[in-house]
């Protein structure tokens, strides 16, 4: 393989496309933890917000669509 070959740009595109997905992932599933972190210290009207149901269908909908 030469360095200025197509094939050779294609196979470093192969290897790095599952490391890019694994890093999205690890950043979505980073926002979902301080998502329940938040609803879990954050009160209203002297309830925390993660008992509201809504606040539960958006998480679990959110873990669904990861």
């Amino acid at each position: 393989m030469k360095a200025n070959d197509w094939s050779s740009t294609n196979v470093v595109l192969k290897h790095s496309r599952l490391i890019v997905a694994w890093t999205a992932l690890g950043v979505i599933l980073g926002c979902y933890d301080n998502c329940i972190k938040y609803l879990n210290e954050r009160k209203q009207f002297g309830i925390q917000i993660s008992g509201y149901q809504l606040n539960q269908e958006r998480l679990a909908r959110m873990m669904g669509d990861i």
